[in-house]
């Protein structure tokens, strides 16, 4: 039997490649936590840049599809984008200007109301409970002196006031830090955007010059796969969003609940994330209601299940689950896998990611399918 050196040579490469990952194991994770960090703005500038390329292409389509003079081909890209970027500042500044205001006037009235509240639900009990299961009850709650407790707590923030000092210079850097950030990917976005087409032929054919042309098709079909699951995640969870708070809003406005814009816009943008978004929306609305009466609080909790029952069995089927083309079972299960590996960004990024795997595999296994019809008709027609 002839020895073979390339395979050797391969085999130990390979198994010293493999020792160094497991030695300096530590090192190579530091490595990349700082490759990571320094690439931050990179990589926020990438992930605008796709999120905004969604509308922008959107624009070009609807607006300038038909244009025949060169200056409106010419406008064409730069209008666009600034109309998508418009389009998402004005969104973001509504919700956020409808959202933060009430959630902080309801915390303070929260706070304020908080005393009264406590001797009204133990006064409750005790005339309601038992007097030998109130007893044990009593005994185990804690005497609550606020003034005492506020009087308490406002000493202990002034005598830590250099740590306060400190810990809010800390803040400041970090928020300032987040903004230098934000600033640098936005504008790599815009210059991402602009030349899009470009970047993505320069990428082409280095991908041709170093993989081939076999391989670049396989990796242009599975990226495409990928995107165009994204695009369809992103498009219809934003649709489902709109519909899911314009119904809680319209709902609310009926059934004379406060807070119905406000809320409704609350629900509407947690929505984004699949399945458990609305119910982390209707939780900080049913706290905010409580707060005027939790008798109104209760009936949105029914009101916000009734209205998540008819999302989820008539909205979210048809408009995400009926563009992604992917079984309930998955959706549901890369949404658990993805919240257990991420939280909420793995939420978001695990349904599309499983959608665009599902839908390359299906590719794969009809080929597959086909190449062994191929393979086995010849042999039984000998």
């Amino acid at each position: 039997m002839k020895f073979d050196y390339k395979y050797a040579l391969k085999l130990g490469t390979t198994v010293l490649l493999f020792c160094l990952v497991l030695i300096y194991w530590g090192s190579i994770v530091g490595g990349a936590k700082l490759l990571f960090k320094t690439m931050t703005p990179i990589i926020s500038g990438l992930i605008i840049a796709y999120a905004v390329n969604i509308l922008m292409s959107s624009y070009e389509r609807r607006l300038f599809s038909r244009a025949k003079a060169k200056w409106l081909k010419a406008a064409a890209r730069p209008v666009s984008m600034l109309l998508a970027y418009f389009s998402v500042i004005v969104v973001g500044a509504l919700i956020i200007g409808m959202i933060i205001p009430e959630l902080v006037a309801s915390i303070k009235l929260l706070a304020s109301k908080m005393p009264d509240a406590y001797a009204n639900i133990t006064d409750w009990l005790s005339k309601n409970v038992p007097p030998e299961i109130w007893n044990q009850i009593n005994d185990k709650l804690p005497n609550i002196n606020w003034d005492e407790l506020i009087n308490k707590y406002s000493t202990l923030l002034q005598n830590s006031i250099g740590g306060t000092m400190g810990a809010i210079v800390n803040v400041f850097s970090s928020a300032f830090s987040a903004v230098i950030t934000a600033v640098v990917g936005f504008v790599f976005s815009i210059y991402l955007l602009y030349g899009k087409d470009r970047i993505l032929n320069s990428l082409k054919e280095i991908s041709k010059l170093y993989l081939g042309d076999i391989r670049t098709r396989s990796a242009h079909f599975i990226l495409h796969k990928l995107n165009l699951a994204f695009r369809r995640f992103i498009s219809g969870q934003c649709i489902e969003a709109v519909i899911l708070g314009v119904l809680c809003t319209i709902g609310m406005y009926i059934i004379r609940l406060p807070y119905a814009s406000m809320i409704g816009s609350l629900v509407g943008f947690t929505a984004l994330i699949p399945i458990a978004g609305a119910y982390i929306g209707a939780g900080v609305g049913a706290f905010m209601i409580s707060t005027q009466s939790p008798m109104k609080a209760l009936i949105f909790i029914i009101f916000i299940i009734v209205l998540q029952q008819l999302e989820g069995n008539l909205i979210y089927p048809r408009v995400v689950g009926a563009s992604l083309k992917l079984p309930g079972f998955w959706v549901l299960a890369a949404v658990t896998i993805g919240g257990g590996l991420g939280g909420i960004l793995g939420m978001l990024i695990g349904v599309p990611l499983t959608s665009g795997i599902y839908s390359i595999a299906r590719v794969d296994i009809r080929r597959r399918r086909i190449k062994n019809c191929m393979i086995q008709a010849p042999r039984e027609q000998e």
